[in-house]
């Protein structure tokens, strides 16, 4: 199965996922809605320009925010 779009949550810091997000070479548009007035929870949705396998797709998605989770984890330490 092919995907074009994928949704989904998290607690990263909405800047940093902009910056990924943006300069990422395989995202076409992405979406991010707040969940609450904190910069805490997020439901993004990326939309990718060329069809990614879902076999692939978590692959795809820690190469998209790679780091990110890590830095969002030993920030709040």
């Amino acid at each position: 199965m092919q995907i074009t779009t994928v949704g989904f949550l998290s607690n990263i810091k909405r800047a940093d996922l902009e910056k990924k997000l943006s300069s990422a070479g395989n995202v076409d548009d992405f979406d991010i809605e707040s969940l609450d007035k904190a910069d805490g929870m997020k439901d993004i949705m990326v939309v990718f320009k060329e069809p990614v396998d879902a076999k692939f797709l978590g692959a795809e998605l820690t190469e998209l925010l790679g780091g990110l989770e890590k830095k969002m984890v030993s920030e709040e330490e």
